[in-house]
């Protein structure tokens, strides 16, 4: 009787691992140590297709889950390389300064200008979501 408990269990240890954003966010969910959490996952190459089909609000998603605010800049770092296969743009800057802390938002950008393929079209949208002393801090992006 009890196997049967086990046949039916809702999910298993190993689906749990499987690599999408749903069992990213959840075991951000229940861990503190995000940052590490990214790290090993940025790595592993099946985690390679989570990372990449990354829409703006999925990016933001990400962030918003990491408990410790002074790692998110951190962790959008090791995340924007792999969005799109490189093809990381301004819209994903301006999702993620929305979800960032006020105090860590000009680091957020300078941490991911270099990565946007779009900057010259985009550059305007993401001073846009600026406050002035944040677009001066930002100016040598």
């Amino acid at each position: 009787e009890k196997k049967d408990e086990i046949d039916h269990a809702p999910m298993t240890f190993q689906e749990a691992k499987l690599p999408t954003l749903e069992n990213l966010m959840q075991e951000m969910t229940d861990s503190v140590s995000d940052l590490g959490i990214i790290q090993m996952k940025v790595a592993d190459p099946d985690w390679k297709n989570v990372f990449s089909v990354l829409s703006p609000s999925e990016f933001a998603g990400i962030l918003q889950k990491v408990d410790l605010d002074f790692d998110q800049p951190k962790i959008a770092q090791l995340i924007a390389p792999l969005i799109r296969d490189g093809q990381f743009t301004c819209a994903y800057v301006i999702a993620s300064i929305l979800c960032t802390s006020d105090w860590n938002r000009s680091n957020m950008v300078e941490k991911l200008i270099p990565y946007c393929i779009d900057l010259v079209d985009g550059e305007a949208s993401i001073k846009a979501q600026l406050t002035d002393w944040e677009q001066t801090v930002t100016a040598q992006a």
